[in-house]
């Protein structure tokens, strides 16, 4: 079992059992096992790396059990959330879910959630450059003085 803080600082244990699995595919109608497939539109990695609101669902169905003796909804759980405890919990979660699978599946897994990672930290990279970029400020400074001109101000 791995962990996470919410932004709080309170740790969370994430742990993935068949049982657990099951718990997910019934209340989130998502299948974990199937997810993790080969196929881009299918595949929970990426499907968790754009999408926020579906890995706190998850991971609150994974602690459920935890956040029930504590008495906390599924929407307190989000209020719980920031980037940081998101980011967090999402190494978690794929490290869990990886680990969940035959060793024989584990490479193949790893291999796809790095090119995930690698694509996002060059998406990243790109955009922090262009935005950088001489030629941003020349653009931005030429349309701010054109909209003050048509004011005359």
């Amino acid at each position: 079992m791995r962990t996470f803080k919410d932004k709080e600082k309170k740790d969370w244990g994430v742990s993935i059992t068949v049982g657990s699995l099951k718990r997910v595919k019934e209340l989130l109608k998502i299948d974990l096992i199937e997810g993790a497939s080969d196929k881009k539109e299918d595949n929970i990695f990426i499907k968790i790396s754009t999408d926020p609101i579906m890995l706190v669902d998850i991971i609150y169905v994974l602690c459920k059990p935890e956040a029930d003796k504590l008495g906390i909804s599924d929407e307190q759980f989000g209020g719980l959330m920031n980037g940081d405890s998101v980011e967090e919990a999402t190494a978690v979660f794929i490290e869990e879910l990886i680990d969940f699978f035959p060793t024989a599946r584990r490479p193949m897994l790893r291999t796809m959630t790095d090119k995930i990672k690698d694509l996002q930290t060059k998406g990243i990279a790109y955009v922090m450059n262009h935005l950088a970029s001489p030629e941003i400020d020349k653009k931005y400074q030429e349309t701010l003085e054109k909209k003050l001109a048509e004011k005359d101000i």
